[in-house]
C-alpha cells in the first residue's frame, strides 16, 4: 500500500479528518476550520473506483485544505478493479463489505502506523444521526476505537441537520453536491437513484460490463455480476440493471434469453 502526503508533524498530537469527498466530509473540514483545530490532515482513501469526475472535486479539496494551512494525504491500495479479479467475485452490500476493509480502512491503517506509531491521533468522521435510522443513535464519539487501532474517534457533526451541513460547505465555496460521494462509482451498495445516474455514465457501463464478462460463472453457474439479480426484478448484469432502474416501479421486464 502507498500513501502519499507523509506527516511532517511525527510525535505531535494529529487531528485526522476522513474526507471521502461527499457533502458530509466537506462540512467538517470547515467545522475544524470554525473550531481553529490545529495540525490537521485530511486524508482521503483513493479506492481506483471514483468517478472521472472525481478527482478534479479532491483537486479542489486539496486547494481548500491549503487555504486553511491543513495537509492534504491520500492512501493508494490494489483498487476496486484488481480486488474484484483476485477475489473472483464481487463485494456485496452487507454491513462491512470486504472491499471496505481492503480499499479503505488497511491502508488508513498502513498510514496511521507510519505516521502516529504512538496512536496519539483523534479521528474525526462527519457522520451525522439525520442521515439514516442505522445512524439515529451513533456516539459523538469512540473512546477506544478497534477500526483505527485504539485511536480517539469522534463525530462532531452528528447533531447537525442537513442544513446545519449546507450552511458549514457554503463557507467553503465547494459545490454541495446533490448525491452521495462517488469515491466508488457506482457503491457496491447503490440504490436506484445512484444507478440512474449511472446511466449518463456509458464508458463506466461498459467497462463494468467487460468486467462482468471476464469474471465468468460461479460453481453453481451463476454469472458473477456487480449486482445480485434477485434484487432488481431479475436484472442480470450491469447493463440490464441500469435498465431496472430507469424504469417505471414495477415495469422493468428482464431482457428473454
Amino acid at each position: 500500500m502507498v500513501a502519499t502526503g507523509k506527516a511532517e508533524t511525527k510525535g505531535k498530537l494529529m487531528n485526522i479528518l476522513c474526507c471521502s469527498g461527499g457533502n458530509d466530509s466537506v462540512a467538517l473540514l470547515q467545522y475544524a476550520k470554525n473550531n481553529n483545530f490545529e495540525n490537521v490532515y485530511v486524508l482521503y482513501n483513493n479506492t481506483g473506483w471514483a468517478s472521472d469526475a472525481w478527482p478534479e472535486r479532491m483537486k479542489d479539496i486539496n486547494r481548500l485544505c491549503v487555504m486553511y494551512g491543513f495537509r492534504y494525504a491520500e492512501t493508494k491500495s490494489e483498487g476496486f478493479e484488481n480486488m474484484v479479479r483476485r477475489k473472483k467475485g464481487w463485494p456485496q452490500c452487507q454491513r462491512m463489505q470486504f472491499c471496505t476493509e481492503v480499499l479503505k480502512i488497511r491502508p488508513t491503517k498502513s498510514w496511521l502506523s507510519e505516521n502516529d506509531p504512538d496512536k496519539k491521533a483523534i479521528i474525526f468522521v462527519g457522520i451525522r444521526r439525520e442521515e439514516s435510522r442505522k445512524r439515529s443513535e451513533h456516539p459523538s464519539e469512540i473512546i477506544f476505537s478497534d477500526k483505527y487501532d485504539g485511536r480517539l474517534q469522534r463525530f462532531p457533526l452528528v447533531e447537525h441537520t442537513e442544513k446545519d451541513r449546507d450552511f458549514l460547505i457554503d463557507e467553503t465555496g465547494i459545490d454541495i453536491l446533490l448525491h452521495s460521494s462517488m469515491e466508488c462509482f457506482p457503491c457496491v451498495c447503490s440504490n436506484r437513484s445512484d444507478l440512474r445516474a449511472l446511466a449518463r455514465d456509458k464508458k463506466r457501463i461498459n467497462k463494468i460490463a467487460k468486467i462482468e464478462k471476464e469474471m465468468g460463472f460461479t460453481p453453481n453457474n451463476k454469472p458473477r455480476t456487480m449486482f445480485r439479480p434477485y434484487r432488481h426484478m431479475n436484472a442480470i448484469g450491469i447493463k440490464e440493471g441500469v435498465k431496472w432502474a430507469i424504469a417505471e416501479r414495477g415495469q422493468y421486464k428482464p431482457e428473454e434469453s
